[in-house]
């Protein structure tokens, strides 16, 4: 509990001096670099074209931020479908299929760093540097940018000039993200994350067996992961590995990172909001007072009335009036979050206890012992909190009330959020508040001199319940749909060209719980393709097992790879084990062997049959799913 009193504390402090950073970056102030990044930012506006001084309203910023990246899109995605070239490939790593290559480069975009790969193994040095990283630079300015936008047309008169976007965009890359990267990057390295552009290191281990060391620039991708709150990691591991997060210090240069930035905007909201009253309180003065005939005429009142209330406080000073209250509002329900998360964490798991597994360091399965409960709990809250979505621990082994906390934060995503996403919706809150109790007194509902009517109230409601309507819209179209079973590696760990895959049945299952979809059908692979199980294993010893453990609705063997033909005498091996539980032929099906197959299996999976010339890559042809089919009737008749 100390450590993690002392964590928070020296947050609350450092983030202050960050805050009015930010702040005078956002209100464009003098800071002590102006002299040297004026001129590099001179020399990027020549050279993009760009009138630094030229102000942009609404519709032409938010144009301005998706053609942008729309721009950078278009080039991720070249280059990662060329990316086997070799410029820094010293791993001789293939260019990435289109699909995937799609899926990365709008995750990375968008900021979601969803990854359906494994970094050290499907991206070479030149994608990590120029696609991934830099993405994750342009994703978090343009959404810092986008939120410093949207507090100045809060704090301002007129939404005609909330800035220029991509004066934004430069000047919080080059004056906070690129300068912030560089010491945390160096920090990381001090700590022993690598940084460099040699090949992987095969290394011969003390049991006598070959084990694959990733190597590349982890440290420049994970300091940025972090300060932009993206997430994605350089290894399919993510945090937990030592690789990206060796020690409790870099533990906490990867807390502090994530946590710096999204705080900080809070301050600068509060900050701008009180620049903006302090105007409007000048220019009351100035219409309330004058010289006339040499004579000075000024308000009684405003003669009297002195500082506000609110203004004398050290925390008023500090983050603003409003920005002190959401500041509050967000620390409270991280800090519960925070409590809820390690007290439950703390009591281990009772089916452990129950089997005389001593649950004294509380619940660790899924944890790293040089992070231990706190640190783990810190980092889980954390990383759900301003959606980051690095781990540093397995979110799906944590406890009923444990895994509650990411649950309750990623869905409210207000608890600070990331690049300023937390403080948007907080204010979307906070407007809701204000329209309901106008509402309730009889007034006519204001929030930051600004009043609240029906159209504002429309977009409110629309922001707050689009993240829940595509959550559950979606939920429902997979219920909806008639796909009523799924084939994959539910358990095992492998190894093969995607690097070490490693599985969690028991978070697919409780998806499936979740879903209210008991008639799903699961079949599992006892032999997925292309892999091999990490240490050698019996395939009858294999299908007791998932038998045993996981209640599968149906066993899948495999061949090589999609389109390979299975080994009857593999399949054999697993009928002959599997009792009750049906045996599916999973590659390499044809119209010409269907019937052999059947002999054996109790049915059968097919894909790359259907396609034209019946390669893997081509599209569906409707003439050999029909021979198929009538292969197929025929071979049942038969039976």
């Amino acid at each position: 509990m100390l450590q993690l009193a002392l964590t928070i504390l020296i947050y609350l402090i450092i983030v202050i001096p960050v805050g009015r950073y930010m702040y005078h970056i956002a209100a464009e102030k003098h800071t002590l670099g102006d002299p040297v990044f004026d001129r590099v930012d001179g020399v990027i506006y020549r050279l993009g074209g760009v009138n630094p001084h030229k102000g942009m309203n609404w519709k032409q910023y938010a144009l301005a931020l998706v053609g942008t990246n729309g721009v950078m899109v278009a080039i991720g995605y070249l280059i990662l479908r060329i990316q086997s070239l070799p410029f820094f490939n010293p791993n001789g790593i293939g260019n990435m299929e289109p699909t995937l290559a799609f899926n990365t480069i709008i995750s990375f975009m968008t900021n979601t760093n969803l990854q359906h790969y494994s970094g050290e193994s499907g991206l070479s040095y030149l994608s990590q540097m120029l696609v991934i990283i830099f993405m994750m630079f342009v994703s978090a300015a343009s959404g810092y940018a986008a939120c410093i936008a949207f507090i100045r047309g809060l704090a301002g008169k007129s939404t005609e000039n909330v800035g220029n976007f991509f004066v934004d965009l430069v000047r919080i890359t080059t004056r906070i993200l690129i300068p912030f990267s560089l010491v945390g990057g160096l920090l990381l390295v001090w700590q022993g994350v690598p940084q460099n552009f040699e090949g992987n290191v095969v290394v011969k281990t003390l049991e006598g067996t070959f084990q694959v060391i990733a190597m590349g620039p982890i440290a420049a991708l994970e300091i940025i992961k972090h300060l932009g709150t993206n997430g994605g990691g350089f290894l399919g591991a993510n945090s937990t590995t030592p690789l990206e997060n060796p020690t409790i210090l870099s533990n906490l240069i990867e807390l502090y990172s994530m946590m710096l930035l999204p705080g900080a905007c809070v301050i600068t909201f509060g900050k701008m909001v009180r620049d903006r009253r302090h105007k409007d309180d000048d220019d009351d003065d100035d219409g309330k007072g004058g010289v006339s005939g040499g004579v000075m005429h000024s308000s009684r009142a405003d003669s009297q009335r002195g500082p506000r209330l609110g203004e004398r406080s050290l925390t008023a000073s500090i983050y603003g009036r409003e920005g002190r209250s959401i500041f509050a509002a967000m620390g409270i329900i991280f800090l519960v979050g925070l409590s809820v998360c390690y007290w439950a964490e703390l009591q281990g798991n009772p089916a452990l206890a129950d089997i005389g597994l001593s649950q004294s360091m509380g619940s660790m399965e899924g944890k790293e012992v040089r992070f231990g409960i706190a640190q783990s709990a810190m980092f889980t809250t954390t990383t759900t909190s301003f959606t980051t979505g690095t781990v540093n621990n397995m979110h799906d082994t944590l406890t009923p009330l444990g895994g509650m906390i990411p649950l309750l934060h990623m869905m409210l995503n207000v608890v600070f959020g990331g690049k300023g996403v937390g403080l948007m919706n907080m204010i979307m809150y906070a407007i809701l508040a204000v329209f309901i109790c106008g509402l309730m007194v009889g007034r006519t509902p204001e929030y930051l001199g600004k009043k609240i009517e029906g159209r504002e109230m429309k977009l409110t409601a629309l922001c707050i319940i689009i993240h829940p309507f595509l959550i559950l819209a979606f939920s429902a179209l997979a219920v909806a749909t008639d796909a009523n079973f799924v084939r994959a590696a539910f358990t095992g760990a492998y190894l093969g060209e995607a690097g070490v895959t490693t599985t969690d049945v028991a978070q697919t299952v409780r998806r499936r719980i979740q879903l209210d979809s008991p008639n799903i059908k699961m079949l599992y692979k006892v032999n997925p393709e292309s892999d091999v199980y990490l240490a050698p294993r019996d395939i009858q010893k294999i299908t007791k097992s998932v038998i045993f453990h996981c209640f599968p609705d149906g066993l899948c063997v495999s061949g090589g790879s999609a389109g390979n033909e299975t080994d009857d005498g593999l399949m054999q091996q697993v009928k002959a084990v599997a009792g009750q539980v049906p045996v599916f032929c999973n590659t390499g099906c044809t119209a010409q062997n269907v019937a052999q197959k059947m002999e054996t299996a109790d049915g059968v999976c097919v894909g790359t049959a259907f396609k034209v010339d019946g390669k893997f890559q081509n599209q569906v042809d409707p003439e050999r799913v029909v021979q198929f089919m009538q292969r197929v009737k025929e071979v049942r008749a038969a039976l």
